[in-house]
């Protein structure tokens, strides 16, 4: 009895299908769970901001200054972000409406503002020169670079957002501990100091409009401690960035435009 004969079995050019349809789901599970990170982290954001807001007591910005890109931020259009302090009486009414404000009543509210989030990168002081907003490295900076790290651009947005509406002068300082820095962007502590100072002058100029007549910049590197550099965590004192509002004594002592 003749044996059938088996047929050939052919080849399946199809089978890559299979490998690309894995590939493809990979890809979207991917992606998905980075959007799921993204939302997440601007949800946490959005909650930092309507906090602060809530602290400083308003949630608006002025006409004259850039309303901050926070898509689930809640940031209404129009009205002024503004402390609500006592003023001096010389110092109403001064360019365009901004006003000197007494800086020690501005120190107790920004105090407040800063402990009611946690913010322990943000202090608040007084010395000889006026009200001191000192940034720290490890919450603003990556170690060096001069430009602010990202998600520090919303503390220092919400701070310049009540900064814009004072007649008082900013001078922005950077600091440095004494470790040696060398690399391909800055020879020293020197470079690195002054370019922190310099590039927040821009961000305040070029987002927030600030007068440019009112800020000064400069860096002190390491030669301005506010603690012994013997210390890991004494080096990381000295690694900060001042904002500094200058009292009317500052103010008249600081060189002068006189074509204003």
């Amino acid at each position: 009895m003749a044996r059938k004969k088996k047929h050939q079995e052919h080849a399946n050019h199809e089978r890559w299908l299979v490998s690309y349809a894995d590939f493809i789901t990979l890809l979207f599970a991917f992606f998905t769970t980075l959007y799921a990170i993204s939302v997440v982290d601007a949800q946490k954001v959005a909650k930092v901001a309507n906090s602060m807001q809530e602290a400083f007591g308003t949630a608006t910005f002025s006409e004259g200054s850039r309303k901050l890109s926070l898509d689930s931020g809640g940031l209404p259009p129009g009205g002024k972000l503004a402390i609500v302090s006592p003023v001096n009486a010389k110092g109403a009414g001064g360019r365009g409406g901004q006003r000197k404000i007494v800086l020690p009543a501005l120190k107790a509210q920004l105090e407040a503002a800063t402990q009611a989030n946690h913010l322990k990168d943000v202090q608040i002081l007084m010395d000889g020169r006026g009200l001191i907003i000192r940034l720290a490295e490890i919450g603003f900076y990556d170690s060096g670079v001069s430009e602010l790290k990202p998600e520090a651009l919303i503390v220092v947005d919400l701070l310049a957002g009540v900064l814009a509406n004072l007649e008082n002068d900013i001078r922005i300082e950077g600091h440095t501990d004494n470790v040696p820095i060398r690399t391909s962007r800055y020879r020293s502590n020197w470079e690195l100091s002054t370019a922190r100072a310099t590039t927040l002058v821009g961000h305040l100029i070029n987002k927030h409009g600030f007068d440019p007549n009112r800020l000064s910049a400069s860096g002190c590197g390491e030669f301005r401690p506010v603690a012994d550099n013997d210390t890991p965590e004494n080096r990381a004192l000295n690694r900060h960035v001042d904002i500094i509002v200058m009292n009317d004594k500052s103010m008249w002592q600081e060189p002068r435009n006189l074509a204003r």
